[in-house]
């Protein structure tokens, strides 16, 4: 018998949770967002079939 651990509320993300972390990357100057400004990343994504 498998045992399901309970969910707990740090585990559940809110409305605005991933817009604020978001924000927190921004502000921490995040990396992706400097590469993105040098890099075309929608040229490495798949075209749909």
């Amino acid at each position: 018998m498998s045992y399901i651990k309970p969910v707990t509320m740090s585990k559940i993300r809110g409305l605005f949770d991933e817009q604020i972390r978001l924000e927190k990357l921004s502000k921490k100057q995040d990396p992706l967002e400097r590469l993105g400004s040098h890099i075309d990343f929608e040229f490495f994504r798949k075209p749909p079939y």
